[in-house]
């Protein structure tokens, strides 16, 4: 019987990383052993549960793209030898229809994928060193480690997929491509977790009205100014 279940996407406020601490977070955690998936994390916004739970048969190295199909949660079991222990569950049907998406490829995750492959005979893309599911905790500890040793405080790993959602709002991405790639179910949720970000882009949006006007008054071409 489970009596509780541990999801493991995080619902408290997260911290972005910012363009120079992503960087220095790359740079310092190069050696080791969950680099690529802290990348392809940066790369795709892919909840945890979501990358631990990515088999090669959901990497499309052809179309360069993730299918997402499935997570992975843990539950607490008491009963039997596994009493009060941690037990993997893989959802094949995703917390919401909208989870269920495809993702692109980056052109360096899709060079550390194939170098991964390579190197691997597990059905499992992020694995132990035995092919078995890595356990959520540790990776959030070795990120953190990684991040202390970058010199970045107060975040966890899903601050890699906030920090990918941030990244694309910064370059100008719609709120309704960023929502899709995220698997949220309502644009509105977006909105509401990114909602210290859009005020910017509103800004900018502002600056644009403001290039427009100038154009007319000057008769240059607006494109021009924008460059």
């Amino acid at each position: 019987m489970i009596l509780a279940v541990h999801f493991i996407e995080a619902r408290s406020e997260i911290k972005a990383l910012t363009l120079d601490e992503e960087n220095k977070l790359i740079e310092v955690s190069k050696d080791d052993k969950l680099y690529s998936l802290f990348v392809v994390a940066l790369d795709s916004g892919l909840r945890l549960g979501e990358l631990l739970a990515l088999t090669w048969s959901d990497i499309d190295l052809d179309r360069e793209e993730i299918n997402v199909n499935k997570n992975v949660i843990y539950v607490k079991n008491y009963e039997g030898k596994s009493k009060t222990k941690n037990i993997i569950v893989v959802q094949n049907n995703p917390k919401t229809k909208s989870s269920i998406r495809k993702v692109p490829l980056t052109q360096r995750s899709l060079n550390l994928l194939k170098e991964l492959k390579s190197k691997t005979n597990s059905i499992m893309v992020f694995a132990t060193k035995t092919g078995n599911y890595l356990n959520s905790r540790n990776v959030e500890r070795s990120f953190v480690r990684n991040a202390t040793k970058a010199g970045i405080v107060d975040c966890n790993f899903h601050s890699l997929r906030h920090t990918f959602a941030t990244r694309l709002f910064e370059r100008g991405v719609s709120v309704n491509v960023v929502s899709k790639l995220l698997g949220h179910a309502k644009v509105s949720i977006t909105t509401d977790i990114y909602i210290s970000v859009i005020p910017s882009l509103k800004s900018d949006a502002i600056k644009v009205l403001d290039l427009l006007h100038s154009e007319q008054m000057e008769n240059k071409p607006i494109i021009n100014q924008l460059r």
